[in-house]
């Protein structure tokens, strides 16, 4: 939260002065990174490791912002620093996206898991009630069908 007022306070404020808002962005960054390795805030190892690897993205990125500042010239440098800013973007999404991608499958596997398990515990619930269904004795061929039968040809096991 107090990133995000920060970032948006420079906007404003700084919108005269580009390099100190390339330097807030950048100590921001690099007080995040240090905050994600010392307290590691999240349960997961894997989002410890993303959080700092986006962090290291976007101060990369900041550094790059300097090559579009007055501070350099030529015009061929910032075309060429310009693309290593697209490759850096870039590569970032193509992470996060494989992170996401990763973590959805294996979602999918445990959710996969417990219903195949679901489905075996009930089939071997109907597998045991099946020894508990009433079995039924033939009628005997001498008897009538048309006669009534009586109890005493129905046999509970």
């Amino acid at each position: 939260m107090i990133r995000r007022f920060l970032f948006s306070w420079q906007i404003f404020v700084l919108k005269s002065y580009p390099y100190f808002q390339i330097l807030l962005v950048s100590f921001s960054c690099i007080t995040l990174i240090l905050y994600t390795t010392l307290c590691k805030p999240f349960m997961q190892h894997s989002m410890n490791r993303l959080e700092i690897f986006n962090e290291v993205s976007i101060l990369i990125s900041s550094y790059h912002l300097l090559a579009f500042t007055p501070f350099v010239d030529s015009p061929s440098l910032q075309y060429l620093l310009g693309w290593s800013l697209i490759g850096v973007i870039t590569l970032n999404i193509v992470v996060n996206m494989l992170f996401i991608g990763y973590s959805t499958l294996c979602s999918l596997k445990v959710a996969f898991q417990r219903l195949l398990f679901r489905y075996c515990k009930n089939r071997e619930t109907l597998r045991l009630n099946e020894d508990k269904v009433v079995a039924l004795r033939p009628l005997p061929s001498n008897i009538n069908q048309t006669e009534g039968f009586s109890e005493t040809y129905l046999h509970f096991n």
